[in-house]
């Protein structure tokens, strides 16, 4: 009896309960009783913690995506405002309004990935992924922040190269990389380029992207 006690006091684990022999003295079995009960009031209020838990994600996750949409309504509407305006300094106050929006934006998907980092496990789905394709995904989606800096961005790819990965976290990574190099090359009224090289590099008989 004390045996297993001490294995499980060693462990950290509450498995050890269970272990327990049955063919004990009244005082091992009213302990035994006792441990078991603990735990199984434990247990229970764990799960009713990570009910709640969860259910504040759904929430948090859902008023993401409602601001996510919010925001994306005011692009357009913006973008149809700018097609009228003629004075220069007008349109310029627009475009920083639009370059808000985009920090907004990456904000918002920033917070919603994080949120999904506590469910990592379920939320992973490895598929193969036409990488270029997600570059040249999350280049139109940051085709604003390109425009607003004078920023050009040169995609260069010796070939389609597939990966087997998630999408959503490796559009994520990617994005991130692409987010940063736009902020860290704002100058005003030059003309950069960000280039972007996807290949395949040998090392050890095998290739990676």
């Amino acid at each position: 009896m004390y045996i297993v006690i001490n294995r499980g006091l060693e462990g950290g684990e509450f498995n050890y309960i269970f272990n327990l022999p049955d063919r004990v003295n009244r005082e091992h079995k009213v302990f035994k009783e006792l441990l078991t009960k603990n735990h199984m009031y434990y247990e229970n209020t764990l799960d009713k913690y990570r009910k709640r838990y969860k259910g504040s994600l759904n929430l948090k996750s859902r008023w993401i995506h409602q601001l996510k949409t919010s925001i994306s309504v005011i692009k357009l509407l913006l973008e149809k405002e700018k097609e009228k305006i003629i004075d220069e300094n007008t349109r310029r106050s627009y475009e920083s309004i639009e370059e808000e929006l985009e920090k907004l934006s990456h904000g918002l998907e920033m917070e919603l990935y994080s949120l999904r980092i506590s469910d990592f496990e379920m939320d992973f789905k490895v598929e193969k992924i036409d990488l270029v394709d997600i570059v040249r995904e999350v280049v139109n989606e940051n085709k604003n922040a390109f425009i607003v800096n004078s920023i050009y961005p040169n995609l260069k790819s010796e070939e389609d190269i597939y990966v087997k990965s998630d999408k959503k976290w490796l559009k994520f990574i990617i994005s991130q990389i692409i987010s940063n190099s736009i902020k860290y090359t704002k100058v005003r009224d030059v003309e950069k380029n960000i280039y972007m090289l996807v290949f395949l590099k040998k090392r050890k008989g095998l290739f990676f992207p």
